[in-house]
């Protein structure tokens, strides 16, 4: 995954990752990583959703020169 270009997004409850913003952003040639907050990610409980979003953060995400 190139993380130059690619943008973790989280949408707004019961967003998918590809439609309204997710869909604008890709049309500007970005590519998107993140959760939709539908389905599994919306049956957590809201702290085990923070620590998730907060493990791919760290995992895919975290560098020196990271913009968040």
């Amino acid at each position: 995954m190139d993380t130059q270009r690619t943008v973790y997004y989280l949408p707004g409850h019961g967003g998918r990752l590809h439609t309204g913003l997710g869909e604008a952003l890709m049309s500007r040639g970005l590519t998107l990583a993140g959760r939709e907050t539908v389905d599994d990610f919306r049956r957590l409980r809201f702290m085990d959703q923070v620590e998730t979003v907060a493990e791919d953060l760290r995992t895919h995400f975290w560098r020196d020169d990271a913009l968040l």
